[in-house]
């Protein structure tokens, strides 16, 4: 397994570099092409969700796992994205990146009747910084019922899928 971490010192995330930078991991090393993660937090949440909304990738995403991302709804981003399995975590009570993406983009995929229905979970005591506790395993339990439980680590759930299927 590769895992690749970019950073970016610019305002927002540029889905044409991100899209670069991996087929730049898939050529230089011996990278499944069919097993593709992706999974960031924060802006880089975000940039999970622009990165599988855009025309600009060459390769396919096995799965996503945005961590208080947020984004642009439209008819588009949900059509594009409704090819990949898609796991988002978020706080209810975020006060940097509000939860309303996230709720909404899972009901606009999986209205569109995808193969993988798009899950939700939702912490409904923490607020922004709930990455570690989706990253180490450690936000199993702290989940509200109403939303979909975190029932197994995201990296077993991210290797269940793969683009050859």
């Amino acid at each position: 397994m590769i895992v690749a971490s970019p950073q970016t010192s610019e305002e927002w995330w540029d889905p044409n570099k991100l899209a670069k930078f991996i087929e730049f991991l898939t050529a230089t090393y011996q990278a499944n092409p069919s097993r593709i993660y992706i999974t960031g937090l924060s802006m880089g949440g975000s940039g999970v969700y622009d990165l599988i909304s855009s025309d600009s990738m060459k390769f396919q995403i096995a799965a996503a796992v945005p961590i208080v991302g947020g984004g642009i709804l439209n008819e588009r981003s949900a059509k594009k994205a409704v090819g990949i399995p898609l796991w988002a975590f978020h706080a209810k009570e975020d006060l940097i990146i509000p939860a309303d993406f996230d709720i909404a983009i899972v009901k606009a995929i999986n209205q569109l009747n995808p193969k993988v229905r798009a899950k939700l979970t939702m912490y409904p005591t923490l607020n922004h910084e709930v990455w570690a506790e989706t990253y180490d395993g450690t936000g199993m339990g702290l989940e509200d019922p109403a939303y979909d439980p975190f029932n197994m680590e995201i990296y077993s759930w991210m290797l269940q899928y793969s683009t050859s299927k």
